[in-house]
């Protein structure tokens, strides 16, 4: 996307200028891991060391939006603004977040099991 460098993954989901834009609007740039890295698991086992739960979630959330980005840029030559992206993962993390406080409740041993019957001569 930026046209810097070969894309690798770890150049997609962290190097590139389109994507830094992207980790300074949210606030992440400053707690990411800017060692050099080989490959991009290297570098997510050094960031799940260095953020909590709900950031590392909002950060694989970012990524996936960031990976959906670029392939709408690729194949349909359309580059969403760094903004909607942030937006969009929040809004992902805010309703998974929503579902997990929202579990179903389990279901009363007492309630009967509705059995079949046969139905009466003639029905």
């Amino acid at each position: 996307m930026c046209e810097q460098e070969t894309e690798t993954v770890l150049h997609a989901v962290r190097e590139c200028t389109r994507t830094q834009e992207i980790f300074a609007l949210c606030g992440l740039d400053s707690k990411l891991p800017q060692g050099p890295f080989n490959y991009g698991f290297q570098w997510l086992e050094e960031v799940v060391q260095m953020l909590d739960g709900n950031q590392f979630q909002f950060l694989i959330t970012l990524i996936w939006n960031i990976w959906n980005r670029r392939n709408r840029w690729i194949h349909q030559n359309q580059l969403l603004p760094a903004k909607l992206v942030v937006d969009y993962a929040q809004l992902l993390v805010g309703e998974i977040q929503g579902l997990e406080t929202t579990a179903p409740q389990p279901v009363s041993s007492n309630v009967a099991t509705p059995q079949w019957t046969k139905p009466e001569q003639g029905r």
